[in-house]
């Protein structure tokens, strides 16, 4: 049995190890805040696993000095708070926008990870035995606050649920079921483990929870930015540089360049959150102005940029005032405080020119420059 859970949390390190290898491959972004938390994350938690493996008690592994065991129980029932912590901290950082509710359970967790770190070294320095304690014979034993500690561990992961669920419009829909998902797996197992003495499956379970993450939202996230949900500057100039390659007669493309205007202005009047909003309107108009199977990108700052299929300038410049109108519609319906304004450039890729894909981005950088001198009155 000693032996099962010990191939068990090797194997858990093992794929620890190699989600944290993989979330900083070579074709990664070392910048990407989500996969930085990603990895702090899972460093944690091998961490603690290490500390599960040399803390497995009584006639498991004897041969492991009493010291070492007692500390790694210390370490285990002192920090995985934390590792709570840092799973919906990091499924938080997901959602857009949080409200008051969601603020307000990110307050409480962190008051509860200080509160279990203190109480736990003041019942380790006295040897009260609250959460854990070893016997005479150096058994370990649960002690008196192990079940209710474990139930508040539980209710977090619930509160995360619930917090999800609260701002699924504030999610991007391929994140939603992922995040929904995330907590059930360790809420589970840690139920189990509680129950039956002797398991110890909640790490297991964060693992098989973060393989899921990683799989489907830490993968995605390496293209995507995690604002506006749009591809990101490294991804669409992948995308266009392939579309120029490949362009010939008959079978080429048009991108669009799209500015918004005013930006500092919004920034400056209504601060960095509404900014953010902004830029994530934007992204939305430009989803509903484009066709699903076009591309749409963050070009960088307030900028984006579309590369669609079509090659006719009719077909184009009908798909450039739909988006004019549904901007139109929005600042009609006056749901934000700020009216939002684009400089747009557009330009239908001509292989004849074998033009560079620097030189065609200058292009429409100076069409959108145009316009945009246009909207600020020659400023």
């Amino acid at each position: 049995m000693a032996y099962n859970w010990f191939v068990l949390d090797l194997y858990s390190i093992s794929i620890t190890l190699v989600l944290i290898l993989f979330t900083h491959w070579k074709g990664a972004d070392k910048s990407y805040i989500h996969g930085n938390r990603f990895t702090f994350l899972l460093g944690v938690l091998i961490l603690l696993l290490i500390a599960d493996i040399f803390g497995r008690g009584n006639n498991m592994h004897a041969h492991i000095p009493f010291f070492v065991r007692s500390l790694s129980k210390f370490a285990s029932f002192a920090f995985d708070p934390l590792l709570y912590y840092l799973a919906y901290a990091y499924m938080e950082m997901w959602i857009v926008k949080r409200n008051r509710i969601a603020q307000a359970f990110h307050s409480c967790v962190v008051f509860f990870v200080i509160l279990n770190l203190a109480a736990v070294i003041f019942s380790h320095i006295l040897r009260l035995g609250w959460f854990y304690y070893f016997d005479d014979t150096s058994f370990y034993h649960r002690g008196p606050l192990y079940i209710p500690r474990a139930v508040i561990l539980s209710l977090i992961f619930f509160g995360a649920e619930v917090i999800v669920l609260l701002h699924l419009k504030n999610i991007a829909k391929q994140h939603r079921i992922p995040l929904l998902i995330y907590p059930l797996i360790p809420t589970v197992m840690g139920a189990i483990q509680a129950y039956a003495y002797g398991m110890a499956l909640t790490y297991t379970g964060i693992v098989f929870s973060s393989l899921i993450v990683f799989l489907y939202i830490q993968l995605q996230g390496i293209n995507y930015d995690y604002l506006t949900n749009t591809l990101n500057r490294k991804m669409l100039d992948s995308i266009l540089e392939n579309r120029i390659r490949n362009a010939s007669p008959g079978h080429s493309f048009s991108s669009v360049m799209i500015d918004l205007d005013f930006f500092k202005e919004i920034n400056d009047k209504h601060g960095h959150g509404m900014g953010d909003t902004a830029l994530i309107d934007m992204a939305e108009l430009l989803s509903k102005s484009f066709r699903k199977s076009d591309t749409i990108a963050r070009y960088g700052g307030d900028e984006f940029f579309v590369v669609t299929d079509i090659d006719k300038l009719g077909q184009l410049e009908v798909a450039i005032g739909r988006l004019r109108r549904n901007i139109e519609s929005f600042n009609a319906e006056n749901k934000r405080p700020f009216r939002l304004q684009a400089s747009i450039g557009y330009k239908i890729y001509d292989p004849e020119e074998r033009m560079s894909m620097e030189d065609y981005l200058k292009t429409l950088d100076w069409l959108m420059y145009t316009e945009k001198q246009k909207h600020h009155g020659g400023r």
